[in-house]
C-alpha cells in the first residue's frame, strides 16, 4: 500500500515540487477514488487545488502520469518487464520514483524522464526483493 496513512496538510503540498503517490498513496491523500485514468486525473486536480505543483502517480502495470500545473498530462505505458511476467512488486514504484528523478538530476526532459523510470521498475518487479530488484544504469539503458 505504501506511504503513511495520515493527512498530508495544505503547507506541505505547497512545498513540493514534485508529489509521487502510488493511486493507494492518491485515494488516501485526497479521499477520492483513483481507479481509473479519469478519477487519478480528478484526485491529482484536487492535489494541485490545495497547493501541490507536479504530481507523479505511478499506476502498476498501467505505467504512470506526471500531470503539471495548469493539467497538463504526461502518460507513460509501462515498460516491457523482462522475462515476460512479474515476480515480485516490493521496491517497484520506488526504483521508479528514483529512476525518474535521476533523469530529471541529469537534465533529461520529461518524457525521457518517464521512459528511464518505466524501464528501472519494469526491471524491478522483474526480480525477487527491494534492494536486489534494483537495476543497473546499463540494464536500464539497454
Amino acid at each position: 500500500v505504501g506511504g503513511e496513512d495520515r493527512p498530508m496538510a495544505d503547507a506541505h503540498l505547497a512545498h513540493c515540487s514534485i508529489l509521487a503517490p502510488n493511486q493507494s498513496e492518491l485515494r488516501r491523500l485526497t479521499g477520492l477514488p483513483a481507479g481509473t485514468d479519469e478519477e487519478v486525473i480528478a484526485a491529482v486536480r484536487a492535489l494541485q487545488a490545495r497547493g501541490a505543483a507536479y504530481v507523479l502517480v505511478t499506476l502498476g502495470a498501467r505505467g504512470a502520469v506526471l500531470v503539471a500545473p495548469g493539467g497538463v498530462a504526461a502518460w507513460q505505458a509501462a515498460a516491457p518487464v523482462p522475462g515476460g511476467r512479474a515476480v515480485d512488486e516490493t521496491g517497484a514504484g520506488d526504483c521508479f520514483r528514483v529512476a525518474f528523478a535521476v533523469g530529471l538530476v541529469e537534465g533529461r526532459g520529461v518524457a525521457e524522464c518517464l521512459r528511464f523510470a518505466a524501464a528501472a521498475g519494469a526491471i524491478a518487479v522483474s526480480r525477487v526483493g527491494a534492494v536486489t530488484s534494483i537495476p543497473l544504469r546499463e540494464e536500464v539503458e539497454a
